[in-house]
């Protein structure tokens, strides 16, 4: 529930900062009549306006989730993400937006958003008594502002920076959630009318149950990009210096240094995108049981997405089986291709034993001719139009540990590796509906 809020206080502000400065000028009147048309537009887009009160330099209002059927796909527009059926479980929503205008040296007019009310799916389930003197702290938490997003937008319409408010609070149920955020600023670039550029630095955020979990992350810090002409054409960058999990006397979860880059690129109707990430360092306890595990990447592609068919699949109700299969279908047509053309460990230790880690490839590409039904019915017909390969090549000390478990045993029986380089190796290929392993046919 806290997780829903936060998510939806970041989608809001998006979509504000760009309905709320288009058209910005220096000039509050000017601000204040695009306020007024924009209002009136998300009224027709499944969101009411309510209790509305203005004057001369400030003006409040909340804008209430009505017709999920409505604002499920302007919400993705902006990147939600969403489906009707998800979407649904936000009517009843209530965002709270104070305006101030105001004439800095910076600024035309700043913004406080800030959710007021639950989802009626929340606020309306029958709870025990228990659960009932939590949904009254959060109630509470709304009441108090103690989740608040502030920003502000240049005189030109440019540009905005901003913040969201630090949080130290408490839910008190059976065990106490202590929930704690400091230090979450942003800033971004609009062109057009659009947002094309955010900067986001996070601090610390973390939770803790006493004697129940502890969770933690430090020093996150992203950006977006995006082409005005076209959001396809996008770039998201993550990094993340510490995040730890602890679960007293059962595991400890450590990861270093995390990172990733995310790029989408469209040519005409057609998606590409890749995603690339990296791991310094990964310490797992489980009961004693440790593994250290250095240097990971993981990197992956795909081509030739038709992206109708991806904004079609964002709208259906996902229950409606037949044009669920017929949006696949066409997702399909235009010939997928897959790879991860790297996703390898440098080296492990495993309860003291060091040893050296994997390299791993792969390739899927899917025929336009695939026919999904033909594919549900006789799947051994159908994987014809399926060519697929991997290489994995691994250390001695690592296979030898990997053999330990009862679960590889079999395989292990079944598909004997190759050496090469003083190394193990598998090669894995599909294609023309049969396989190989190590150029041996298994079907």
């Amino acid at each position: 529930m806290k997780k829903l809020g936060l998510g939806l206080v970041g989608v809001i502000a998006v979509f504000a900062i760009y309905y709320f400065t288009a058209g910005a000028t220096q000039l509050t009147n000017k601000l204040k009549t695009q306020i007024e048309t924009e209002l009136t537009t998300l009224q027709t887009q499944g969101f009411s306006v309510e209790g509305r009160e203005t004057s001369e330099k400030k003006e409040h209002f909340i804008l209430t989730f009505q017709e999920a059927e409505k604002y499920t796909p302007f919400l993705n527009t902006y990147g939600a993400q969403l489906n009707v059926n998800d979407a649904k479980a936000l009517e009843g929503f209530q965002i709270g937006i104070d305006i101030t205008y105001i004439a800095n040296a910076y600024s035309a007019a700043s913004f406080d958003v800030y959710p007021v009310a639950l989802p009626t799916l929340v606020s309306t389930t029958n709870y025990d008594e228990k659960e009932k003197k939590v949904l009254a702290q959060v109630e509470k938490m709304l009441q108090d502002k103690v989740i608040l997003l502030h920003f502000s937008i240049n005189k030109l319409g440019t540009g905005f920076k901003g913040y969201m408010k630090d949080i130290d609070t408490a839910l008190v149920g059976e065990k106490t959630l202590n929930i704690t955020m400091k230090g979450f600023d942003f800033d971004g670039d609009i062109k057009q009318d659009t947002v094309t550029h955010v900067n986001q630095v996070l601090k610390e955020v973390g939770i803790t149950a006493k004697d129940e979990l502890s969770m933690k992350m430090t020093t996150l810090s992203s950006s977006y990009d995006v082409d005005v002409n076209n959001k396809y054409n996008a770039k998201t960058t993550y990094s993340v210096e510490n995040f730890t999990i602890n679960i007293p006397k059962t595991l400890t979860l450590t990861m270093d240094k995390i990172s990733s880059l995310a790029t989408t690129t469209a040519k005409g109707d057609l998606l590409s995108g890749t995603f690339k990430s990296t791991i310094k360092n990964i310490h797992v306890d489980n009961s004693g049981e440790k593994l250290i595990v250095n240097d990971m990447r993981f990197d992956i592609s795909a081509n030739n997405i038709d992206s109708k068919a991806i904004e079609a699949l964002e709208t259906i109700n996902p229950n409606d089986e037949e044009k669920l299969n017929a949006l696949l279908q066409q997702l399909i047509s235009k010939g997928i291709q897959m790879e991860i053309p790297t996703f390898e460990i440098a080296s492990l230790n495993y309860n003291d034993q060091k040893m050296e880690g994997f390299k791993l490839d792969a390739n899927v590409m899917v025929d336009k001719t695939l026919d999904l039904k033909a594919l549900a019915q006789k799947p051994m017909a159908a994987v014809g139009a399926i060519d697929a390969s991997l290489n994995l090549i691994l250390s001695n000390e690592l296979l030898a540990l990997i053999a330990q478990q009862p679960q590889a045993v079999m395989a292990m029986m079944l598909f004997q590796p190759k050496d090469e380089n003083g190394k193990k190796a598998y090669h894995i290929e599909l294609k023309d509906g049969s396989v190989k392993v190590n150029g041996q046919p298994i079907m």
